[in-house]
């Protein structure tokens, strides 16, 4: 299954929302300094989800034709699956009526990031409220994250990462 933004999302360019069947995504695209493969989950209210992994072959073979015919050396990866456990546990803390995030958490030094810079967003949908906010490391501060449920947000966060690191580290090197 090839990643298509309007799968997962309603809305205009620059203002996408997650579509109702989706509680939670994140999304990180690398910049220059990080391992280059893009990441996409989505978590449905079935606490299932579906990942989009796009990475380049590492092997010599591949890096060579990637010169003649960069689509060769694409690897489009799709998994579909039920959350681990503690991921879980953290989604069902947050989707509860009291739960509330501010629209940012932007740090007062450098609100804009340079262009080939890591973007990272993450976004939650209940059944009332709507949250998009911006992990992008060079504009956020996590030192504004203060009451219970912007410190479970950052759990949540904490968990995905280390799980889709896990999972991106050893698809990857599966093509080298």
């Amino acid at each position: 299954m090839e990643y298509r933004i309007g799968d997962f999302y309603d809305g205009e360019v620059g203002n996408y929302n997650l579509k109702k069947e989706y509680l939670f995504s994140y999304s990180f695209s690398p910049g220059l300094y990080d391992k280059l493969c893009t990441i996409n989950l989505f978590v449905k209210s079935s606490l299932t989800y579906e990942l989009f992994l796009f990475f380049y072959d590492q092997n010599q073979q591949s890096l060579e034709s990637l010169k003649e015919n960069p689509r060769e050396a694409r690897i489009h990866f799709y998994q579909e699956s039920k959350l681990p456990f503690a991921i879980k546990q953290t989604l069902l803390e947050i989707a509860n009526p009291e739960f509330h995030l501010k629209d940012s958490y932007y740090n007062s030094k450098n609100t804009f990031g340079i262009l080939d810079r890591t973007s990272i967003n993450a976004k939650i949908n209940l059944e009332k409220k709507y949250f998009s906010i911006d992990l992008s490391l060079d504009t956020l501060d996590k030192n504004l994250f203060k009451t219970e449920s912007e410190l479970n947000f950052l759990k949540l966060i904490e968990q995905t990462e280390s799980f889709l690191e896990k999972t991106r580290d050893f698809h990857m090197e599966t093509y080298e």
